[in-house]
């Protein structure tokens, strides 16, 4: 008799702990802010044309070259640092 009421017990728990979760759904974060001028989202504002970093390829409204630099100026510069040869020693 004791088995069957610590069985029933733990059943009633199990219940009680999904109507609970159903009921009470967890809180979500909100989703970030989406980046943009990744490499990887690439546009298609047309035929034949692609959008990349902001920069439109193929088509009548194709960006120029002078476009190009504008944005390599203000994009933001990677570089290794490393020591000199001369300072191994």
């Amino acid at each position: 008799m004791t088995g069957l009421k610590l069985a029933a017990g733990v059943f009633v728990l199990l219940v009680a702990m999904l109507l609970a979760q159903t009921l009470l759904p967890p809180q979500r974060e909100p989703a970030p802010a989406t980046t943009q001028g990744m490499p990887w989202q690439v546009e298609s504002p047309g035929a034949g044309q692609s959008r990349v970093f902001g920069l439109t390829l193929g088509g009548s409204t194709a960006s120029t070259l002078a476009d190009a630099r504008r944005l390599s100026a203000e994009a933001p510069r990677l570089a290794l640092s490393a020591r000199s040869p001369a300072s191994w020693c």
